[in-house]
């Protein structure tokens, strides 16, 4: 099993966009295995103070489904989600894959 992953950041006027990007890049099928509704989360610190300011699923709550997804060899899928009206400054952003797979991936940027 060979899973990547990537984190995507998109900052606009008053949203930030998060899209993890999870990449079979092994030679067989892999399947993810989730238990909630809920596909993937979104942990969000100062990048100077290391102070968590914003998760995604904090508040939230989910559907309790088993679900299975197959990706084939090459195949990609992505799961988005949007944080609202952010305070301006530098962070670190760090998404993890809500399934039965150890999946994350880490992003820095800037909210002017």
């Amino acid at each position: 099993m060979a899973l990547e992953s990537t984190l995507d950041v998109e900052v606009t006027d008053e949203t930030v966009e998060f899209t993890l990007r999870v990449r079979n890049a092994g030679d067989g099928p892999v399947d993810l295995q989730f238990r909630s509704g809920k596909r993937m989360d979104v942990a969000v610190e100062h990048a100077e103070t290391g102070e968590m300011v914003w998760r995604w699923s904090e508040g939230r709550m989910f559907t309790q489904v088993l679900d299975t997804r197959t990706l084939e060899p090459g195949e990609e899928t992505a799961y988005e989600v949007t944080w609202e009206s952010p305070s301006p400054g530098s962070y670190r952003a760090r998404a993890t894959l809500a399934a039965d797979r150890d999946v994350a991936a880490e992003a820095t940027f800037s909210v002017p």
